[in-house]
């Protein structure tokens, strides 16, 4: 077993071999290589984590027309600025995570403070999980369904129409056009193969997803 990428230490023991017969071994494993990354590529690893959002979430992946844009970054009581994105398609794709309001309070701030790099949609065996990458970790949202297919597969063209941009919204449940935004925090990660304040009256964001998702396990 030596010449591979291991952890650096040695190890022994014993198993059972055929017929019953035990065998001892005995390995030294060289330290860890680090995977050679190309240029103006960020690797992101780790175990997703679901420890951050309450159990009664309504998850969607839906968008925001171009027309609303400053109008949702004015309204938002968190956001970040505006990163460098292409404004292609018809509108802004975005994860709607509705909960109630002391929920969403709550959730929105650590979400600004961990800087999220956006939103990545892992396939596995039950389904397509949606999980938020950060510099502090990876964060699962929800696993969506067959019944979700249509909008995962918008989302994932509309994302790579607009470039890897993309938003994350965080308000409440109900889809009116006068619900508080809590938090509205866009990214731009590329896809693998203030309530208050006065202005304009908000549009109807969510009447405009493709899909409402489905309540968070």
């Amino acid at each position: 077993m030596t010449g591979r990428p291991g952890f650096g230490i040695e190890i022994a023991g014993e198993i059972t071999l055929f017929r019953g017969r035990r065998g001892r071994y005995r390995a030294q494993l060289e330290t860890n290589v680090p995977m050679p990354t190309p240029p103006r590529v960020r690797l992101f690893s780790g175990a997703v984590r679901f420890d951050w959002l309450p159990t009664n979430v309504v998850v969607g992946l839906g968008g925001l027309p171009w027309a609303a844009l400053t109008v949702v970054r004015e309204w938002s009581v968190l956001q970040f600025a505006p990163p460098a994105g292409q404004t292609a398609g018809d509108r802004l794709p975005m994860l709607i995570l509705g909960m109630g309001p002391a929920h969403a309070k709550r959730v929105a701030r650590p979400l600004h403070d961990a800087r999220p790099e956006g939103v990545t949609l892992v396939e596995d065996r039950d389904g397509v999980l949606a999980v938020v990458i950060s510099a502090s970790g990876l964060y699962g949202v929800s696993r969506l369904d067959a019944s979700a297919a249509d909008a995962v597969t918008r989302f994932r063209r509309e994302v790579e129409t607009t470039g890897g941009w993309h938003a994350i919204l965080v308000s409440t449940p109900n889809g009116r056009p006068d619900d508080p935004i809590y938090g509205f925090f866009e990214c731009v990660l590329s896809p693998p193969s203030a309530g208050g304040m006065r202005g304009p009256r908000r549009p109807d964001i969510r009447s405009q997803t493709a899909r409402r998702g489905r309540r968070r396990p």
